[in-house]
């Protein structure tokens, strides 16, 4: 009998994937065009497989434990549900979002991402969410729990002991949320569209933290049986400190301000502004191009400015493509720093130029800052649309050839060339090889 395959056994069948690619791409050595359609794709594929794998290994994973919970003999609700948990409370109210680890007072409450917060009604069991139960339209209250609730890891409390740790407003400072705390579930799901805010800090709690909690409105027959959902613990932070706040890893949009060593309105501030200097990203691109050294070099902390900018993530903000010539071309990341060259077709890593290269793609790079009016955007379409919106940025003269235009196309964050003339091969040839 025939060994089951395994999660393991990827990377080996990854392997033998990559050589059929190659052995494919070899049985169409007659037609030229074809070929280059099979190399580009092959390509891709590879680098869009471990993604796919990922998403289906997950996938399977959460469907076998789901099965495991529906087969368990433990299970004290029906087949949609799970095993019971929680002191025989069969589902549970869950904060599906992330929340950020500071929130400001009469800010509006957002998810980490500035989405709404998400809640849902699950299973407690499988993790699934609850659809057809009396309880997946009910109304549900929002609430603020001590940062010290649940801090043990202990996730069976009752209602009693949950409503304990709801925190009780200071002498003459109003409800500790302040909007439509009451939101009604669809289907076992909702968000907190509404405004709601804050109107006190968390200093006065013993850990200095708050956590939100969510439990249902009204007590039912069928909600006693649904255990109160929580969120980590966050600290709630006077307003007046909001305008002033510097994150450890900034964001490319932040203002320039943001970063260590800047005060606001400061008279530093006022000098970057003055050189059009706004954002962190403005910052950084000025850094990369060198005429910052000059003018802000002898700034006290100057470097120590530049580190903390340096700490922001800038290889998902764009690429863009700087054309020396018909057959030499730079790929410059958001900032402006040099990621890649293509000598026509061909693309060369960094490390891989010898001396003579190496001092023409500096004296490329020198003529590309000169003239960034003329860097062109470089599209790159998201993994799970690439089969469908795969375009290309165009990197040659239309003029060189019967085989057509030359595209340049990112994907994964990986560089890859092709005429215009083997695109249509290559979306249809790049779905098979990323799935095959």
């Amino acid at each position: 009998m025939a060994s089951k395959r395994t999660f393991d056994d990827e990377e080996d069948h990854q392997g033998n994937d990559d050589r059929d690619l190659g052995r494919l791409a070899k049985r169409r050595h007659g037609d030229p065009q074809e070929a280059e359609a099979m190399f580009i794709a092959s390509l891709i594929a590879s680098h869009l497989r471990p993604a796919i794998q990922k998403e289906i290994k997950e996938g399977l994973r959460s469907m076998f434990r789901g099965c495991a919970c529906l087969c368990s003999p433990r299970s004290s609700i029906n087949q949609q549900g799970g095993a019971s948990t929680s002191g025989g409370r069969a589902m549970q109210l869950c904060f599906v979002n992330k929340l950020p680890i500071e929130f400001f007072t009469t800010f509006n409450i957002t998810a980490e991402d500035g989405g709404p917060v998400q809640i849902e009604l699950r299973y407690a069991g499988s993790q699934q969410r609850v659809v057809t139960e009396q309880v997946s339209n009910m109304k549900v209250q929002i609430c603020v729990l001590d940062g010290d609730f649940g801090k043990d890891g202990n996730e069976d409390w009752s209602a009693d002991e949950f409503n304990a740790q709801i925190v009780k407003p200071r002498e003459g400072k109003g409800q500790l949320l302040k909007g439509e705390t009451v939101i009604k579930l669809e289907k076992g799901f909702a968000c907190i569209n509404n405004k709601i805010e804050f109107t006190d800090n968390s200093i006065g709690t013993r850990n200095k933290k708050f956590r939100l909690g969510v439990k249902f409105l009204q007590s039912t027959s069928v909600s006693v049986s649904v255990r109160e959902g929580r969120s980590e613990a966050f600290r709630v932070k006077d307003k007046r400190g909001e305008p002033y706040k510097k994150r450890d890893r900034p964001s490319l949009n932040d203002e320039v301000w943001c970063l260590k060593n800047i005060r606001r309105n400061g008279d530093l501030h006022k000098d970057l502004l003055k050189n059009k200097i706004k954002t962190v990203k403005d910052l950084l691109r000025l850094n990369t191009i060198g005429s910052l050294r000059e003018k802000f070099g002898k700034v006290k902390k100057w470097d120590e400015i530049i580190e903390h900018a340096e700490k922001c993530a800038v290889d998902d903000d764009g690429f863009y493509m700087y054309r020396y010539d018909a057959t030499v071309s730079l790929v410059l990341n958001c900032i402006y720093k040099v990621e890649a060259i293509f000598y026509g077709q061909h693309y060369r890593s960094l490390q891989s130029l010898n001396l003579e290269e190496q001092r023409l793609v500096e004296r490329v790079k020198q003529e590309a800052y000169q003239n960034l009016q003329n860097l062109v955007p470089i599209p790159t379409p998201p993994p799970h649309d690439i089969v469908k919106t795969l375009t290309g940025t165009q990197y040659g003269s239309p003029d060189q050839g019967q085989q057509g235009t030359v595209y340049l196309y990112i994907v994964h964050k990986h560089f890859f060339c092709a005429t215009s003339s083997c695109l249509s091969s290559i979306k249809s040839i790049c779905f098979f090889c990323a799935f095959h």
